[in-house]
C-alpha cells in the first residue's frame, strides 16, 4: 500500500468546497480551477507497485503524525470520498498530484456537530457521510476501500458482512444537520434502529402504505405496560398472514390470487364421468382452494416467505428483509400460476445472502457490493511522477475524524432466536 508522508495539521472545519481554507502548500482556488482534469491517478510504492485510486473511489487516508510504513489498524485512519483529481504539471516532467476529498465523519464525530445525535445508536463499522470537503495530496493516500450503503427503506438492501463499513445517514455540517433525520417514521418509542445493541431486534413492516420498523423489545413490553396490546394471539392463521403482508399491496388477499388464476378443464374417461369429484357441474371447471394451492409449493421457500422480516438478531445489520420479500414475491406468482416455481429459485431467493441462508441451512459464499457512485470525471489517469522521494506537507483533514475513535471490527454477532415473538404492526395491524 502506498505510504509517503504524513498529513499536516489539520485547521477548524470548513464544509463549503470553494472557500475553504487550505495549508499553503496546496493549490489556491484559482490554480484549482486552472489545473487539468484526471479521471484518475497512480502512485507508485517503494517495491515498484501500482495503485490506482479513481473519481468515486473510497480511500483510507494517512492522518496527521503518522510516519511513512507505519503499520495502522482500519480504525486510525481518515476515510473520504474522491470527488476531484488534478495535477500541476512541471517542465521537468514531475507533477503534483491533488484531489478534493469529502469525508465520512465517525458517529463521535457527527456528535460533536449535531448535539442530539447518539453515536450509540451506531455500529462498530458505521460511518456518516458529510459536506464536508478537503483539498489533499495523493502522498496522503493509502488504499481504496469498499463503502456498502444501508437503506432502511430499501426492500433489495444488499447483504452487509460482519466486517464490512457501511453509511445510513449524511451529516450536512454547516446546518447540523442529519438526514434521514434517526427514528424517524421508526418505533413507537421514535428511536432509531441500534446498529451497535445486539438485542436491538426490528421487526419491519413491508407493507407500502407502511414500511415501518419496531423494537421487538417495545412491542413486547407494551403489552407489560398495559398498553395497545401488539401481540398477535391468533396462532391458527398467522402463517398465512404474515405471508399476506405484501411489499408490494396493502391488502393482498391470497385466496382471490388463487380463485383469479386461470382455470384448467378436466379429463374425462371413457364414459364421460368427471375425473376429480371436485368438478363445477355448471361448467367443468376445477375448483381450486388456498391450502391445495400451497401444499405445491417447496416447503423451505414457503418457510422463508411465512418468515416475519426482521433485522438484528442471527441476521445481523441489514436483516432478511431481501430473501423474505423475493420468497413472497415468487409464492405470489406461484399461487397466481398453479404452482409454478421457476428452476433455480433457491439462487434467486437466498443468493449469497449468509444471513438468512444460515438459518435456513444453507452456506452460499459471502458477498457484498459496496455503493459505486457515478460522475462526471476526467478521461485520463495521471502517474505521479514527483520530483522527489521526500514530499512537502500534504493538504489533510481539517479537524474532524483524527483517526476513527471506534474500534472498527466484527459487526455484533447476534445469537440464534429460536422463538420469534408473534408481533403486529402498531401502525397497520399486518403481522409481523
Amino acid at each position: 500500500m502506498p505510504r509517503r508522508k504524513s498529513a499536516s495539521n489539520p485547521n477548524l472545519p470548513n464544509n463549503d468546497p470553494d472557500n475553504a481554507p487550505v495549508p499553503s502548500s496546496a493549490p489556491t482556488k484559482q490554480q484549482w480551477e486552472t489545473m487539468p482534469i484526471y479521471s484518475s491517478f497512480v502512485v507508485t510504492d517503494k517495491e515498484g507497485k501500482n495503485h490506482m485510486f479513481a473519481k468515486g473511489d473510497v480511500a483510507t487516508i494517512l492522518p496527521h503524525g503518522i510516519d511513512p510504513g507505519d503499520e495502522l489498524a482500519l480504525n486510525d485512519y481518515w476515510i473520504g470520498r474522491i470527488r476531484d483529481v488534478r495535477a500541476v504539471m512541471h517542465e521537468d516532467g514531475t507533477n503534483d498530484v491533488w484531489t478534493k476529498i469529502q469525508w465520512y465523519y465517525t458517529p463521535r464525530d457527527v456528535a460533536t456537530v449535531v448535539k442530539s445525535f447518539n453515536p450509540s445508536a451506531c455500529g462498530t463499522n458505521e460511518l456518516i457521510f458529510s459536506d464536508h470537503y478537503d483539498i489533499v495530496s495523493h502522498d496522503a493516500f493509502n488504499e481504496v476501500i469498499r463503502m456498502s450503503r444501508f437503506d432502511e427503506k430499501k426492500l433489495e438492501q444488499e447483504y452487509i458482512g460482519p466486517e464490512q463499513l457501511f453509511c445510513r445517514y449524511t451529516c450536512e455540517v454547516s446546518l447540523r444537520v442529519v438526514r434521514p433525520k434517526p427514528g424517524l417514521d421508526s418505533c413507537i418509542c421514535s428511536q432509531p434502529y441500534s446498529t451497535s445493541d445486539s438485542n436491538s431486534i426490528v421487526h419491519i413492516c413491508p407493507r407500502p402504505s407502511c414500511r415501518r420498523s419496531f423494537h421487538e423489545t417495545c412491542l413486547l413490553n407494551a403489552k407489560v405496560n398495559r398498553k395497545k396490546q401488539y401481540v398477535d394471539n391468533d396462532k391458527s392463521s398467522r402463517d398465512l398472514r404474515v405471508l399476506a403482508a405484501s411489499p408490494d399491496e396493502d391488502d393482498l388477499d391470497l385466496e382471490r390470487l388463487v380463485s383469479e388464476q386461470p382455470k384448467k378443464k378436466r379429463r374425462r374417461s371413457s364414459r364421460g364421468a368427471a375425473a376429480s369429484l371436485n368438478e363445477d357441474k355448471n361448467n367443468g371447471d376445477v375448483e381450486r382452494d388456498l391450502p391445495a394451492a400451497l401444499a405445491k409449493i417447496p416447503d423451505l421457500l414457503l418457510k422463508i416467505a411465512q418468515h416475519p422480516i426482521i433485522r438484528g438478531g442471527s441476521f445481523g445489520v441489514v436483516g432478511n428483509i431481501a430473501p423474505v420479500v423475493r420468497a413472497r414475491r415468487m409464492v405470489y406468482t406461484a399461487l397466481s400460476q398453479n404452482g409454478m416455481i421457476p428452476e433455480g429459485w433457491e439462487e434467486a431467493v437466498l443468493g449469497r445472502w449468509p444471513g438468512i441462508a444460515k438459518v435456513f441451512g444453507e452456506e452460499p459464499e459471502e458477498d457484498s457490493e459496496g455503493e459505486k457512485v457515478k460522475e462526471e470525471t476526467g478521461t485520463d489517469t495521471v502517474f505521479v511522477t514527483p520530483a522527489t522521494t521526500g514530499r512537502k506537507e500534504k493538504a489533510g483533514k481539517k479537524n474532524m475524524g483524527r483517526g476513527r475513535k471506534e474500534k472498527v471490527g466484527r459487526n455484533d454477532t447476534r445469537k440464534a432466536r429460536f422463538a420469534i415473538p408473534a408481533l403486529l404492526c402498531p401502525n397497520c395491524g399486518a403481522a409481523i
